[in-house]
């Protein structure tokens, strides 16, 4: 029996009437029917879905264009392409000077999202990582989750799984290590997300005082400690504030 295919022809078929859309300005249902060749009730179907959450809007000529929504994630994606143009620099230093990996990573419904991966020497553990990780156990996450107030953490840790030993899952351990985090300055993932693995992380900040994102040093823990840790987040700590220097500087609102 063949297998079917997971693809969605529709959502296929959206994405060619925006390119249309965004190609030709303003467009009619017959004309995207015929260069499209997709049957004008299905175009309609799709416009019509499209004009009701703002993608698309019909003109006075009865053609449609795009909407504002789409400049909403236009905008999303402008910003974080600058941030890892502007980021990458001060991460390759951190890199050359420590050949260890470094990553940039922003805060996305409850999660890291890893932006830019500049990779130092190799490790086995290097396969393993993905390029989303939990907040409670990443060197950047903690970050992330020291901005927490107190109800938001203890409604966070709620049935986390321990992934090593070290894994911290109650919010009322983690408040302890908020307090180290704040008076340090940086976050440390020891061997809390895999064994073997650390990670030193610092925080990024916007003029307001939020966290607009993260860099982190991560590598096998024996090799980080034989490199000398201190050391190493002395660094961390200058490329950082001279990388929230250059966003605050830089970066679009």
């Amino acid at each position: 029996m063949e297998k079917k295919s997971p693809v969605i022809k529709n959502v296929v078929d959206t994405f060619r009437i925006l390119d249309v859309l965004n190609e030709n300005g303003e467009v009619g249902l017959a004309h995207l029917s015929q260069e499209l060749e997709i049957p004008k009730t299905t175009i309609f179907r799709i416009i019509k879905t499209l004009e009701e959450i703002n993608v698309v809007k019909q003109m006075p000529n009865s053609d449609y264009a795009l909407d504002y929504r789409l400049s909403v994630y236009a905008k999303s994606a402008a910003k974080e392409n600058q941030l890892v143009e502007i980021a990458t620099p001060f991460m390759n230093q951190l890199r050359d000077s420590f050949l260890e990996t470094v990553n940039l990573g922003i805060l996305n419904d409850n999660q890291v999202v890893i932006m830019q991966t500049v990779e130092g020497e190799f490790y086995q553990l290097q396969t393993t990582l993905v390029p989303v990780s939990p907040l409670y156990c990443s060197g950047m996450g903690k970050l992330f989750l020291s901005q927490f107030d107190k109800e938001s953490l203890t409604e966070y840790f709620v049935d986390l799984p321990k992934r090593t030993v070290n894994t911290i899952v109650d919010s009322n351990e983690f408040l302890k290590d908020v307090k180290k985090i704040k008076e340090q300055g940086y976050s440390v993932d020891e061997e809390e997300y895999e064994y073997g693995l650390s990670c030193y992380a610092v925080p990024i900040y916007a003029k307001d005082g939020s966290i607009i994102c993260a860099i982190s040093v991560s590598g096998p823990t024996s090799r980080l400690l034989h490199k000398g840790v201190d050391l190493l987040v002395k660094e961390l700590k200058e490329k950082g504030l001279a990388l929230q220097e250059e966003l605050q500087r830089n970066m679009r609102k």
